[in-house]
């Protein structure tokens, strides 16, 4: 499986039609269903194109007020999909009882300037036979690529007026874990029913050995 990225797509140049900039975003809101009572979750996807990736972005942000003021539910979340899924690779096959899961912990651990603890859990469903915990950890590193430096991090308000918000790196791998277990079904038991129908003498409904 492959994702074909708009941004770098070179075909959609923002120059015309067919080749207008693109991206596909998703809003969801959050409403409750008494006073007190529990959240309601919905999500919207929708499509924008554009000549510039910010012009779309824009588009994007202004669609997604407008289903906020529309709604009785309020905006929760605005995520952007960056690319398009293309089916050139069969997927493996997982047996329906077999259950694989693997998992990293990365936290900014010591960092000085965080004013607290922050970490975060990344979740690596399926992994292969080969993949170990030192796998895991690598994945808790920074890359530098000529663009920038970027890496695992964390993003959370400064403090509780939730007026600024503050960015650090997860830089340390604290934990790594790999589940892998079977769920078994157990049919070993063998059919007491005595006969057809239910009575005193046979209160089993089922059919008869």
């Amino acid at each position: 499986m492959t994702i074909r990225f708009y941004h770098y797509a070179p075909e959609l140049d923002g120059t015309g039609n067919g080749k207008l900039k693109a991206g596909r975003f998703e809003a969801t809101l959050v409403a409750l269903d008494k006073s007190c009572g529990k959240k309601r979750w919905a999500r919207s996807q929708f499509q924008v194109v554009g000549t510039t990736d910010a012009a779309v972005e824009s588009f994007a942000v202004y669609i997604a007020e407008q289903m906020s003021k529309m709604s009785y539910g309020k905006l929760a979340k605005l995520t952007k999909i960056l690319g398009h899924y293309r089916n050139d690779e069969m997927p493996d096959v997982v047996p329906s009882n077999l259950r694989l899961a693997g998992s990293v912990i990365a936290s900014n651990g010591c960092d000085p300037d965080a004013p607290k603890i922050m970490s975060q859990k990344v979740f690596l469903p399926w992994p292969k036979d080969t993949i170990s915990r030192a796998d895991l950890r690598g994945l808790v590193t920074q890359i530098s690529d000529g663009l920038g430096i970027a890496g695992l991090g964390k993003v959370g308000w400064v403090d509780d007026q939730k007026t600024e918000l503050a960015a650090y790196y997860t830089s340390e791998a604290v934990g790594a874990m790999i589940k892998d277990y079977e769920k078994l079904s157990n049919f070993s038991l063998v059919s007491n029913d005595a006969g057809a129908g239910v009575d005193a003498s046979d209160p089993v409904l089922g059919v008869a050995a």
